[in-house]
């Protein structure tokens, strides 16, 4: 593929991006329903914390009251790592189509999981953080996203890359 094409693919990409994320952004019900309500059900079932529906997303009540926010959903990394191994996808092989609903599931379980081992480290991060030191949480919590998503995110497109090297076998070309 050529360069000026794996450009307008990168263009494409980041559109779509910002289209999802507009969407995802101005439909809160459909995020909280898809990712709060599922994250909060992982949860849910880990530490046995009743769940109600909250304001803004979705509520455990336990030693605190743990709420599962649109913001804390990872729609947004949901939605990068769907756009980032469709884009490698898309850049490897020819037939990418037959390969997206997979791949959009798989981020979709990926992004799942992630954020229920988020959610748990948070809180564990919480049970043992002195309690001089509560008033740094927010920035503790955005930290452990970090380290949680990035590397995700770093080996799921390097996965995908070593799977689809090679092409003749799962894109249906040769060379």
């Amino acid at each position: 593929m050529r360069l000026s094409a794996k450009f307008l693919m990168l263009a494409a990409g980041l559109l779509f991006l910002y289209a999802m994320n507009s969407l995802a952004q101005s439909q809160p019900r459909v995020v909280e329903e898809f990712f709060c309500r599922p994250a909060a059900w992982l949860t849910y079932i880990i530490t046995g914390w009743p769940m109600e529906k909250a304001e803004n997303g979705y509520s455990l009540i336990g030693p605190i009251k743990l709420t599962v926010t649109t913001a804390c959903s990872a729609i947004s990394f949901f939605l990068l790592s769907t756009t980032a191994l469709i884009l490698t996808l898309a850049i490897r092989c020819r037939k990418w189509l037959r390969w997206t609903i997979p791949v959009i599931l798989s981020c979709y379980l990926l992004t799942m999981l992630l954020n229920l081992l988020r959610i748990l480290s948070a809180l564990q991060v919480w049970f043992l953080l002195p309690a001089t030191l509560k008033q740094f949480y927010p920035v503790i919590h955005l930290f452990l996203g970090v380290i949680i998503f990035l590397p995700a995110l770093v080996a799921s497109n390097w996965l995908m890359i070593k799977i689809f090297k090679n092409k003749e076998n799962y894109c249906g070309q040769s060379g």
